[in-house]
């Protein structure tokens, strides 16, 4: 290995202005061997290096992109904190009986918004003892709606009942409790008798949902066997049909509308030489006196139209109930085909 002494001393000899030669004879003089001299001057001669501009620029672009994507891939890799948690208990009635169920739903805002994973323990506390009803695993994103249901012993003694709601998740742990009555049994609820599955099924069909009430003032609305049945009120004044029973006297409103021809309409080309109501009136005479509800499709007026199909509704023609606009009229002729139907069956 070449010595960094003579290295150096080349180096200073060259800058002082000495010849190559003149330093090769000083140091054979000076006792180094030639292959000494020559690695020296090797080494002596070598171009030093720089570090340009451009370098250090590249360098430094480097550096920071590399920079950059370690951050980037730490924000991936690494799961954004999760958020405070915030539970909160709704219960659906505080007083309770025994034998009856407890709802409660359990709310649970996640402001994070990140996935998580919880668990829910919940007991009940009371006069007699602890209860620890089951947990429950859930998996917890923005917003969670969790039912919490159980029921009440039928042993379980009067008095004020505590229902608490541990909710774990990661390193937070969020506790609710909310108060609760259980009331002693009334002496009727006591001594009433359990119905059994099959009469609680009996009693629910035969319930109409709602009260029936069609809004038609001239239908009688019952509950029969869980069906509602809207029984016509004939006459019924008002409903825009002179019916048997009714005239101009007693009911204007359904009897006042007459034609105003002193003959009989014979076809249906004189009926569309007048105008207005008279004309519609005129096709309801016709359509009555030859049967034919086909004739009512050519009444303009609503009323008068459905008046005309509702007459053969009453004659059983049940054809006429698609046909007919008012919903009431409608549904007085959908009355009328169920009727008919039930009394064949019977």
């Amino acid at each position: 290995m070449v010595q960094k002494s003579l290295i150096e001393y080349i180096k200073t000899s060259l800058q002082q202005g000495y010849r190559l030669n003149t330093i090769i004879n000083m140091l054979r003089n000076a006792g180094y061997t030639q292959y000494e001299i020559n690695e020296a001057i090797k080494k002596a001669q070598q171009p030093k290096k720089t570090i340009t501009t451009k370098t250090i620029l590249i360098t430094f672009i480097i550096i920071a992109v590399l920079t950059i994507l370690t951050i980037i891939s730490i924000k991936i890799i690494t799961p954004p904190e999760l958020g405070e948690l915030k539970l909160t208990l709704k219960p659906y009635t505080t007083e309770l009986t025994p034998g009856q169920e407890l709802i409660v739903t359990a709310e649970i805002q996640n402001p994070s918004k990140r996935e998580a994973k919880a668990i829910i323990d919940m007991f009940i506390t009371g006069p007699e003892q602890k209860t620890q009803l089951p947990s429950k695993s859930i998996i917890l994103e923005e917003k969670a709606s969790i039912p919490i249901k159980t029921r009440i012993k039928q042993t379980a003694k009067p008095g004020t009942y505590t229902l608490t709601v541990i909710l774990n998740c990661q390193s937070q742990i969020k506790t609710k409790s909310i108060q609760f009555l259980v009331k002693e049994k009334t002496k009727i609820e006591t001594e009433m008798p359990l119905m059994t599955k099959e009469e609680k099924t009996k009693k629910e069909l035969a319930t109409c949902p709602g009260d029936c009430d069609d809004l038609n003032r001239c239908t009688k609305d019952e509950c029969i066997n869980g069906v509602c049945v809207h029984t016509p009120i004939i006459p019924c004044c008002g409903n825009n049909f002179c019916e048997q029973g009714e005239t101009a006297e007693n009911c204007p409103q359904d009897c006042k509308a007459k034609i105003k021809q002193t003959q009989e309409p014979e076809k249906a080309e004189q009926c569309q030489k007048l105008t207005g109501k008279n004309a519609d009136n005129c096709f309801r005479k016709l359509a009555e006196k030859n049967n034919n509800q086909e004739t009512c499709q050519y009444i303009s007026d609503e009323e008068i139209r459905d008046a005309c199909y509702i007459e053969f509704a009453y004659k059983k023609d049940f054809t006429v109930c698609d046909k007919i606009t008012n919903q009431y009229t409608k549904n007085t002729c959908y009355t009328l085909q169920s009727i008919t139907e039930i009394e064949k069956q019977t």
